[in-house]
């Protein structure tokens, strides 16, 4: 029997979040010891009595409320330094996901994998849009993640299944704060350093979009010229460079941001180009 703890940290997120926990408890858990934590951030809206009342019907939920905002980072982190399962996943409070979820990653990992995930689907409503195009990684290949386009959705990778038990510490290595940009990315970035990152084609997480998404909210604050201009701003790389491991790697990364730098300029011009033609 495999125990799995699936987090889910959240703040104010009474308009989705039963929907989120209706899948969660809906996975097929043949072979698994699953335990599903909730994190609430101290929220002003009705997420807690939500969560309370799936608790009353599934004994396998459990709650941490707590009496003061801390932040996003340390609610997520908290989850993962709190797990004692051999393997831990993050959900978001407004994602979907296939009930063969579990089953299906836990086929996928071997020696090597440090974390598994299925297949991305964003949607909007009841629209689904196009699959996204994520990629395998093996182990410590930093220039391919690295080079690797944004919106292919590497960053997702932050919500695989991780093998916790090989990684314990992760959490404790991360460099992310408040100001960190694209805090997702640099997550998965540091578990490539431990070990694969793979792709089960077998199931799928369908991420919600709407006006509520941190990355949304971010970009939607870039205007025409910034758009068409600027690329990734110096907080991503600086974000990379911290969350190296190694004297090599760091020699590696600092020799190949130039080239990120300009792929990146120029994927982004050309998407937000053909937005605007």
């Amino acid at each position: 029997m495999k125990t799995v703890e699936i987090g889910l940290p959240v703040y104010n997120g009474a308009k989705y979040i039963s929907e989120a926990l209706d899948c969660l408890v809906k996975l097929d858990t043949t072979g698994i010891d699953l335990k599903i934590t909730v994190s609430d951030n101290c929220s002003t809206d009705n997420t807690l009595d939500i969560v309370r009342n799936f608790q009353k019907t599934h004994s396998n939920i459990h709650i941490i409320e707590r009496p003061e905002n801390v932040g996003a980072v340390p609610n997520y982190f908290e989850l993962y330094e709190r797990s004692t399962a051999d393997y831990f996943m993050w959900a978001a409070c407004d994602d979907l996901w296939d009930s063969n979820w579990l089953v299906e990653l836990l086929k996928e990992f071997d020696d090597n994998t440090i974390a598994v995930r299925g297949n991305v689907i964003p949607f909007m409503g009841d629209e689904h849009l196009p699959k996204l195009n994520l990629q395998e990684f093996e182990a410590r290949k930093i220039c391919k993640f690295i080079l690797d386009d944004e919106k292919n959705g590497k960053g997702y990778y932050i919500y695989s299944l991780i093998n916790r038990k090989a990684f314990p510490g992760f959490v404790d290595d991360l460099v992310i704060d408040a100001d960190s940009f694209s805090p997702d990315t640099q997550i998965s970035y540091r578990l490539l350093q431990e070990g694969s990152l793979k792709l089960s084609t077998q199931t799928s997480q369908y991420i919600r979009r709407h006006k509520e998404n941190d990355g949304i909210k971010q970009w939607s604050g870039w205007g025409l010229k910034m758009r068409l201009l600027s690329s990734y701003p110096p907080a991503f790389y600086k974000g990379l460079f911290k969350n190296t491991v190694g004297v090599y790697n760091k020699s590696l990364v600092f020799l190949i941001t130039p080239l990120k730098y300009f792929k990146s300029q120029f994927e982004l011009f050309y998407r937000n180009l053909k937005k605007i033609v």
